[in-house]
């Protein structure tokens, strides 16, 4: 087995998630989006603040928000920034 098999695999990939000391999560949305120009983007993003959810969540993104993985999965935008939903979409507009 060559070296860059032995780094493409989805175990070590599973382990750099879990043991990083970085906040990492993945989001999925219902369906997918065109993004681009002549994309109505404040509309798109009204769309992925209600429907894109984490799926999943790695300790130290858990620890960073004094959260539970569990607690985390299954936010949205809209409720992950309730607090600052401008700063939200800022971020997701970038």
């Amino acid at each position: 087995m060559d070296q860059t098999m032995q780094f493409n695999t989805p175990a070590l990939l599973e382990a750099f998630f879990e043991r990083s000391q970085d906040g990492f999560f993945f989001m999925m949305l219902d369906e997918p989006i065109a993004w681009g120009p002549g994309v109505d983007k404040d509309a798109v993003l009204d769309y992925v603040f209600a429907h894109q959810r984490m799926t999943k969540v790695n300790p130290a993104m858990a620890q960073q928000f004094r959260a539970t993985r569990e607690s985390l999965i299954g936010l949205t935008p809209a409720e992950f920034f309730r607090h600052d939903p401008a700063a939200g979409r800022r971020g997701w507009r970038e």
